[in-house]
């Protein structure tokens, strides 16, 4: 949306050139942006370095889908810069990385590579821990009607933020829950 800042921001990375400039530049928009790299899993040396305060080594140079990702260690200049822009890194595994490839080309009806494909999985949204907290809240206390309304509304959120219906209908059946306790 035009004119929402981010929480954070999540990059694909491998010697991280890339990851330090996106950061440069999220950071000169808004400096209390989090910026965060995604590498495979097992291939996670600037994650690993960053939290080491030092270059950190991968043991192997190959074997994750994400080949474009694959650098060895960070470069020297980036990881100077990540030290003081980036807030840490994720890792991601490779039947995380298909399964967002597969969503992106059955739902997005686009084709990605699969480190491309890398840092759409990791987003967990306010909303989204709300509504694990919300819906924990529910199994705790079925009989209440409040939790329910308000698990109604963040399906709402949810909807209205991935433009996906689907989440209308389960705050439909929420409300229509609670009605049943309460009418």
């Amino acid at each position: 949306a035009v004119g929402a800042v981010p929480d954070a921001v999540l990059v694909c990375c491998s010697g991280g050139g890339f990851a330090t400039g996106v950061s440069l530049a999220v950071k000169q928009a808004n400096p209390a942006t989090d910026v965060f790299t995604v590498e495979p899993a097992g291939f996670d040396d600037f994650a690993r370095s960053l939290a080491a305060g030092r270059h950190e080594r991968n043991a192997r140079t190959s074997g994750s889908i994400c080949d474009a990702l694959m650098a060895v260690t960070p470069g020297e200049i980036t990881f100077a810069l990540a030290r003081r822009l980036l807030q840490g890194g994720l890792a991601v595994t490779d039947d995380e990385v298909r399964a967002a490839m597969r969503f992106a080309y059955a739902e997005l009806k686009l084709v990605v590579e699969p480190g491309g494909a890398m840092s759409t999985i990791v987003g967990d949204s306010r909303t989204d821990r709300a509504l694990r907290e919300m819906q924990d809240d529910v199994r705790r206390n079925p009989t209440r009607t409040r939790p329910l309304l308000r698990l109604a509304q963040l399906f709402v959120r949810k909807a209205r933020e991935s433009s996906d219906p689907g989440f209308y209908q389960l705050a439909d059946d929420a409300v229509t829950r609670a009605l049943r306790l309460d009418p």
